[in-house]
């Protein structure tokens, strides 16, 4: 399913992930900062966010939502909250593998929205927490990942291609959709700030 080809490096790849609040994100953020520091590139090359499914295209608003509720379905199993347990990897179309703590989130396709199935090319099973993109060559020890529980959070369209001209695998932009949030008593609001991108630096914050 992920070719590794020249146009690779230069086609946009759409995601829909998870978004935590921005408080249950620290520890991950000094995790990845610790991996930074260890020497891996790909530490700040994508944004903490735990990637559903990789699509062909943006869910819409409507399919957000929709999804939105059955993960909260769901989650109403543990009152609401998703958690973090060990880490783990998981295939990436981008280079290499998504890296960090595994969420407890099974999603079953009768969880997709009917009329956004036919977009998934790949969902993730069981999702990863992205701390870091990792190459499946590298042999080293990780450390210890965070473990992490939050009720806030929110489901959005995430875009990504590699930065022009930029000469290492790990150098990409991205922009996010709007968020359709998980709201306090099970139920969800949308918001749509102005998109935001970034390429090598901390990723974007959630603001409610």
């Amino acid at each position: 399913m992920f070719l590794d080809t020249r146009a690779k490096r230069t086609q946009v790849s759409h995601f829909i992930i998870i978004v935590p609040h921005r408080d249950s994100l620290k520890p991950v953020e000094e995790y990845r900062t610790q991996l930074f520091t260890a020497g891996v590139c790909g530490a700040l090359s994508f944004p903490v966010c735990a990637p559903l499914a990789c699509v062909s295209r943006p869910f819409s608003r409507l399919e957000l939502k929709e999804l939105a509720a059955n993960i909260l379905s769901r989650a109403a199993k543990t009152g609401g909250k998703l958690q973090t347990s060990t880490a783990a990897f998981a295939r990436c179309p981008l280079a290499g593998y998504f890296f960090g703590p595994r969420l407890d989130l099974a999603i079953p396709e009768a969880a997709i929205p009917e009329t956004a199935r036919e977009k998934v090319l790949c969902a993730y099973a069981p999702p990863v927490l992205c701390a870091a993109l990792v190459d499946s060559s590298e042999d080293r020890a990780f450390g210890q990942a965070p473990v992490v529980s939050f009720r806030a959070a929110f489901l959005t369209n995430l875009s990504v291609r590699p930065l022009p001209g930029a000469d290492t695998q790990y150098s990409f932009e991205w922009r996010m959709g709007g968020p359709v949030w998980f709201a306090r008593g099970g139920g969800f609001t949308a918001c749509y700030p102005a998109p935001c991108t970034s390429c090598q630096s901390p990723a974007p914050q959630a603001r409610r």
